[in-house]
């Protein structure tokens, strides 16, 4: 094995750390993307600091895998499992940086599947989840952006599009695609053509502070098109990032926690959400595990900053009743396979899992291959818009069509068959 490392941009035109491992049977590339709305429990990413991109530069990673770890891995011959405890014990005190980590394991992860001669998904899931046939995820589309990814008034992060109703992954990504666009019509038409604008992931940046509004919206477009009985709703709030001296300031209102829980019932009663994402900053356990006693049968509460796509944090939330799915980032755990731990954890005790990406994202589309390998369900990869953003939804059309073609693979669309906690 050799690797190459280089410098290069992710889709906040920040830089980031790109990894290549060469092998016999071609060149293997891993990326590290880059959260926004971060917890504090995540891999901490190493930065040069200084004056190169106003601190943000990695050369100094960039420069460390091509010189020492370039010659380590070199005389490298365990195979995978000994390959990610490797990346583990050289990020000793964080001498690395979850950002390189990351990029070594997902480029790592892809040589070992191509010295099978496989693509991920498939290397991937004969490892996680051999006995199963594959599972085409449902996707998240993120089409109004607040919080952290835009420069509005909503507090909420995320407000999502999930097309429960298609019968297939390709059907599925035309819905998102055509209410996408039919919301656009809208919003410029209601707010004005700056409200068009759109926030990191894609999603519409609309000048509202009205929580409420944005589920009205989408469900106007769906309806106009004859696609609201194929839909669902999900949230993202991200809670941590409007929470301050023991309150939630939503809509320009200092709330409780009971309070906002409150908040958020009514949502779901007037609603067709089926999912609500750190609903909660992310150390109040009470509100979480109020929400889940209380609408956790009906709707899934999806733990990530309170998580952090860690395995005994997962088993702390288990232990708490604090939420009943994962949402599962690479780079939070710092390598594929502590993602993995945290996944199937989660798995067992039958938890939800949602792959997700980042903010600041990149072209590679790794997590399409997990979410397929690891029968997640579902993926969440921001709007049907941005390039960024459309090549993972790409590269799960690709899956889906290389599945169709095989006589000997079953699959089937999560879809209509949804699971709901």
């Amino acid at each position: 094995m050799d690797l190459h490392a280089r410098q290069i941009l992710d889709s906040r035109g920040n830089p980031t750390i790109e990894i290549e491992m060469k092998g016999k049977n071609g060149i293997s590339i891993g990326h590290a993307p880059a959260g926004a709305s971060t917890g504090a429990n995540e891999a901490i990413e190493k930065r040069d600091g200084g004056k190169s991109y106003f601190g943000k530069s990695v050369m100094e990673n960039v420069k460390l895998v091509n010189g020492e770890l370039n010659q380590k891995v070199k005389q490298f011959n365990g195979n995978w499992q000994e390959y990610e405890a490797w990346i583990i014990s050289e990020n000793k005190n964080n001498r690395l940086g979850g950002n390189t980590t990351t990029a070594l394991s997902i480029a790592g992860s892809k040589h070992y599947a191509s010295e099978k001669n496989q693509p991920f998904h498939q290397w991937m899931h004969e490892m996680y989840c051999p006995n199963e046939k594959y599972i085409l995820p449902v996707p998240f589309f993120n089409i109004i952006n607040g919080g952290k990814h835009a420069g509005n008034n909503l507090a909420i992060q995320e407000y999502m599009l999930v097309p429960t109703g298609a019968e297939s992954f390709s059907q599925a990504l035309e819905y998102g695609s055509e209410i996408y666009h039919t919301l656009k019509q809208i919003l410029a038409k209601k707010y004005g053509p700056t409200s068009t604008n759109v926030g990191d992931e894609g999603g519409f940046a609309l000048p509202e502070g009205d929580v409420f509004k944005p589920l009205e919206l989408i469900l106007m477009a769906a309806e106009q098109i004859g696609l609201k009985d194929k839909i669902s709703l999900a949230i993202d709030a991200a809670a941590t990032s409007f929470f301050a001296d023991g309150k939630y300031m939503v809509s320009n209102k200092q709330l409780s926690t009971m309070e906002l829980a409150e908040v958020y019932k009514k949502m779901t009663k007037d609603y067709p959400i089926i999912s609500l994402e750190d609903p909660f900053e992310e150390n109040d356990m009470v509100g979480f595990n109020h929400l889940t006693s209380q609408i956790g049968n009906k709707v899934q509460i999806v733990g990530d900053d309170i998580l952090c796509t860690n395995e005994h944090l997962v088993q702390k939330a288990l232990d708490a009743k604090a939420c009943n799915a994962l949402l599962l980032k690479v780079n939070q755990a710092g390598t594929v396979s502590q993602s993995l731990n945290a996944s199937k954890l989660a798995h067992k005790n039958n938890w939800s899992v949602m792959v997700s990406h980042r903010s600041g994202e990149t072209e590679d589309p790794f997590i399409s291959e997990l979410a397929v390998g690891i029968n997640s369900r579902q993926i969440k990869s921001g709007a049907p818009a941005r390039a960024e953003r459309t090549a993972k939804y790409n590269q799960l059309l690709r899956i889906e069509e290389r599945l169709a073609q095989s006589d000997n693979t079953p699959f089937e669309y999560a879809g209509r068959n949804f699971r709901k906690i």
